[in-house]
């Protein structure tokens, strides 16, 4: 952990960048008044508020489309309304920005106070740092806001039995199937099964039909699929439990090479030239019928609906029998909020990130498009009715989640995952040579952070 700190810091000097530096242009925007002294981020005096000192309180989202930059905006301008004492300010960076932009503001120590995350080692990374907030203390004082979350999602900001964030966008994968193609195969029910699964593959290539339309033009189309595998086959305890972690992470479970080979088992049936189809024209390709599945985010449910209407359904990735894996867990995770470590003024912070995650604000973004991780966001009145049975069997059938791999396992070993799926797409890489770059990386990890825990 010192070295990747003084990398970020080293990082952070080159790279001088300017952020946060008041509103109007290059993304950012301002909520509340100006006057008077701002309190420092970094200072460490107590909370500000209730003397009516000026709070300042940054904020880093990734949401660049209309209307979310706006909501935020209007989320932020309520709550300085009602409390003209703080200032909020805002800045919008892209999905791939952000990660770079928290990295180097990490080793700086300039930490917004409320900033955008993925739950898994994407977050652990932050909370080893000491740059997030344990938000435990104030969940257990404000059960209404505790309990109001999908169990699910609030447990994938859950580490050390401490609450370090909360969930806000939810996404999961699940398989979405045209409807007209499956009844023109003769396919009376979904897949409960894997061997019931390649039976529908090869009824519906037997009636000219190709059975996927699938691309890893971006690279981590491909890992979805080979995670929501793992968890199939890797027991819960190893994948998450222990290579989830990076100072017991080893990633030599045979599950992973079986997952592996499981995808095997379906790449004939996939739409042809996968290296060169991005998710786009992946997602174009199933609303033409190009492929009768295609494997989806949950949070993409919405716009398959606006584009093929009724003619779409859904089912989850089939249970693997015998494989060691948690069959009724399923591959995704939540999207959320933290709150800095370094914060001046914690009550304050954590205030305003209880508005940003109000049920009147939840409500609002699943207006605008995002499913939500907060029971009751997502109605008829903003979803279609696959979204809401996908988020009901969420609710009530699945045992939990396996977290997003490439979120899950440590950046050094999510790179490798990602920089070699094509080649073993491409048969350029056994499922072994594939397990055994991604153990050499592991390997590494855990070497570091065993000789930083020694040396504390």
């Amino acid at each position: 952990m010192k070295k990747q700190k003084m990398l970020a810091l080293l990082f952070a000097a080159i790279m001088t960048m300017s952020v946060f530096a008041g509103c109007g242009g290059g993304g950012q925007a301002q909520a509340g008044s100006e006057g008077g002294a701002e309190a420092s981020q970094t200072s460490q005096g107590g909370d500000k508020a209730a003397s009516g000192d000026k709070v300042t309180v940054k904020f880093l989202h990734k949401y660049v489309a209309e209307p979310f930059p706006q909501l935020f905006e209007d989320l932020c301008k309520e709550y300085t309304d009602a409390n003209p004492n703080v200032t909020i300010k805002i800045e919008t960076t892209t999905d791939d920005e952000i990660k770079d932009k928290l990295r180097v503001l990490m080793g700086s120590g300039d930490m917004p106070d409320i900033y955008q995350v993925w739950s898994g080692e994407y977050t652990k990374k932050f909370i080893r740092a000491g740059a997030t907030l344990d938000l435990t203390d104030y969940l257990a004082k404000d059960t209404e806001w505790k309990d109001s979350y999908i169990p699910a999602a609030l447990g994938s900001f859950i580490y050390d039995n401490k609450t370090w964030g909360i969930p806000t966008r939810f996404d999961a994968m699940l398989y979405a199937y045209n409807k007209e193609l499956f009844t023109q195969a003769g396919i009376e029910k979904t897949p409960e099964t894997w061997d019931e699964f390649i039976a529908i593959c090869e009824k519906l290539q037997g009636a000219g039909i190709t059975p996927f339309s699938f691309g890893n033009g971006i690279v981590w189309d491909a890992p979805h699929w080979y995670g929501a595998l793992w968890g199939k086959c890797v027991p819960e305890e190893i994948m998450q439990g222990q290579d989830y972690e990076v100072t017991t992470v080893k990633i030599d479970h045979p599950g992973y090479i079986k997952g592996l080979e499981y995808f095997k088992q379906l790449q004939p049936y996939f739409t042809p030239n996968v290296g060169s189809t991005d998710h786009e024209m992946l997602v174009q390709n199933f609303y033409a019928g190009k492929g009768a599945m295609a494997y989806l985010e949950m949070l993409e449910f919405q716009t398959v609906y606006d584009n093929m209407g009724d003619n779409f359904g859904w089912f989850p990735m089939p249970d693997i029998p015998g494989e060691e894996g948690d069959q009724d867990r399923i591959h995704g995770g939540p999207e959320g909020l933290c709150v800095s470590g370094y914060t001046a003024n914690p009550d304050v912070t954590v205030d305003v990130l209880k508005h940003l995650t109000s049920p009147d604000a939840e409500k609002r973004k699943a207006d605008a498009g995002h499913t939500s991780s907060l029971i009751g966001a997502m109605t008829s009145d903003n979803f279609c009715a696959q979204a809401l049975e996908a988020m009901d069997w969420v609710l009530n059938e699945t045992s939990g989640m396996i977290e997003w791999c490439d979120c899950g396992f440590e950046s050094r070993i999510t790179e490798v995952l990602l920089k070699n799926g094509q080649d073993y797409i491409d048969e350029r890489l056994t499922a072994e040579e594939y397990i055994g770059k991604m153990q050499e990386a592991a390997n590494a990890v855990r070497a570091e952070y065993a000789g930083e825990a020694a040396a504390e």
